[in-house]
């Protein structure tokens, strides 16, 4: 598995756990016991447990044991008190194993690196890869829409049980540009005390993996607001993404170049 592929499982894990109900003492966890199957099944294809990820990962003792009684008011409190802190440890465990994939090379295995894919002829289709902002999203996808194309919004398509990675990979033949939007969705840094705003880490991944897929300048990255960027994706321009719609030709001109029919007079008006 290369380390694009392995680092977008492990971030769908954690986006995943968030988003699931809160414990149900004696009630349904069926979403959480899926997510805790498919987390376990994840980490064994990536590490195959190598240095005993996979073992530490199944080690979490989500439920609560006990030798004593303890009374039914008492009981539920302290089982899903439990249960929540080791969700907590089982998050920041996947994080420890982010860092670890992190440091891989970017070529662990050769057979398995994105191929360059060439457009299809007459295509009007165009990648969105986006991560919290919605409005930012919908700004983007109604100005493709407005200059005749079709937005591919990869979080929307059917899943079929497929990773975005995978989503990226069915429409690579039949799509030939992506636009990558950078939005203030999260914050991190290397000091504490200076973190700053930053795109999700998946945008990051899914911007580098469309990079290798239809070429660097294939990709125009959007970025809104004052936000880090990566400094490791040697030669890309990021367009500033405004109010004024500044970013509109720019972003039409660079469609154009990558083939797509366009007409400019389009954007007046």
């Amino acid at each position: 598995m290369t380390k694009i592929e392995a680092l977008e499982k492990l971030n769908s894990l954690i986006q995943e756990l968030k988003k699931l109900p809160q414990y149900q003492f004696n009630g349904n966890n069926n979403e959480f016991n899926k997510w805790l199957r498919k987390s376990k099944r994840y980490i064994e294809q990536i590490f195959e447990n190598i240095n005993g990820q996979s073992t530490d990962f199944i080690d979490i003792q989500f439920e609560y044991k006990t030798n004593g009684y303890l009374i039914p008011e008492v009981k539920n409190e302290v089982f899903f008190n439990h249960h929540m802190k080791q969700r907590l440890n089982a998050e920041g465990l996947i994080e420890s194993f982010i860092e670890e994939v992190e440091e891989w090379d970017d070529d662990v295995i050769e057979d398995n690196k994105p191929k360059q894919i060439i457009n299809t002829s007459n295509s009007n289709k165009v990648f969105i890869v986006h991560g919290h902002d919605n409005g930012a999203k919908q700004e983007v996808a109604r100005f493709l829409e407005k200059l005749g194309l079709e937005p591919i919004i990869l979080h929307e398509q059917a899943s079929s049980q497929k990773t975005i990675i995978e989503k990226i990979e069915s429409y690579a033949g039949e799509v030939g540009f992506g636009v990558v939007l950078y939005t203030a969705c999260d914050i991190g840094g290397k000091d504490k005390d200076n973190l700053q705003s930053r795109a999700r880490q998946n945008v990051v991944f899914e911007h580098g993996y469309l990079i290798g897929l239809l070429g660097r300048d294939k990709v125009c990255p959007l970025v809104k607001g004052s936000i880090e960027t990566p400094g490791d994706i040697s030669g890309v321009v990021y367009t500033h993404m405004d109010n004024n719609g500044s970013w509109h030709l720019p972003l039409a001109k660079e469609l154009r170049t990558a083939g797509y029919t366009i007409d400019l007079n389009l954007l007046v008006g």
